[in-house]
């Protein structure tokens, strides 16, 4: 091998080494904020030009509760009914999408008579990619812990369980 050759070499290991930390580093530190949890192509809604995001609360987990007048009398929480929350009121009590990824960071202190519900967090609506659907936040329990999905704005889309907001102040 010719020194040339061994200088690309080691300029090629370099890169992809350099390429590496860069990744790694990047995710440990965005690992802790809720655009973690936007899948990749997707964005927080704009509607008339305002990011549809209550942001974060000051909650404790274990006193976060599920609207029951959202449920109606199914106990589901239905997609084209959620379209009636937009544009989001930043002024509503109901938890968005940085508040979930407090719960799921927290979710040892959720009461387990949510485990059989989903938690709808209605505060923060997405965007899919290319202005496609609308979204909100959920979690669910499976087996032993809790995970984050999204519930589609749209007609024949539901979930069980209610829209989670904070228990108001006695």
């Amino acid at each position: 091998m010719s020194v040339g050759e061994i200088g690309v070499v080691i300029l090629v290991v370099w890169i992809v080494c350099l390429g590496l930390y860069v990744h790694i580093h990047y995710k440990r530190k965005q690992s802790d904020k809720p655009a973690s949890l936007i899948p990749i192509g997707w964005a927080i809604a704009m509607i008339d030009g305002v990011a549809q995001d209550v942001g974060r609360s000051t909650f404790n987990v274990s006193d976060i509760e599920l609207d029951s007048s959202s449920e109606e009398d199914t106990g589901y929480v239905y997609g084209e009914d959620m379209r009636l929350y937009m544009p989001v009121n930043p002024h509503m009590t109901y938890l968005g999408l940085a508040d979930a990824k407090h719960t799921l960071d927290h979710q040892a202190e959720i009461a387990p008579k949510f485990r059989d519900k989903c938690l709808v967090f209605a505060g923060t609506i997405l965007r899919g990619p290319g202005g496609g659907n609308y979204y909100m936040a959920f979690l669910y329990w499976k087996v032993d812990r809790w995970y984050c999905n999204f519930l589609t704005l749209v007609s024949g889309q539901r979930v069980q369980g209610g829209l989670v907001r904070c228990k108001p102040a006695a």
